[in-house]
């Protein structure tokens, strides 16, 4: 398994994907697409139309990468990452 990194932006948005109890509408600004299809692409998060939400993969990612208090990067590695996917 591939180490997985997260710049602070996507960081933030899985962030506030969380606080806002895993559903959130995208779409509106392009940068929004681009970070959802990312995410989406790694198992992240599912998107129906505008709507995208965390898959319980995501979830625990989220709050992984979230209580790092990170500046401008999460790293996960191979091993986190399949820790995780269980």
């Amino acid at each position: 398994m591939d180490d997985l990194v997260l710049l602070k932006d996507e960081v933030e948005f899985l962030h506030a994907l969380r606080l806002h109890g895993g559903v959130i509408v995208v779409g509106e600004y392009r940068s929004d697409d681009v970070r959802a299809d990312f995410l989406c692409d790694h198992g992240l998060t599912v998107r129906r139309g505008e709507i995208l939400s965390l898959t319980p993969f995501g979830e625990r990612v989220a709050d992984k990468v979230s209580a790092r208090h990170l500046v401008e990067v999460a790293i996960l590695t191979g091993y986190e990452i399949e820790q995780l996917r269980r």
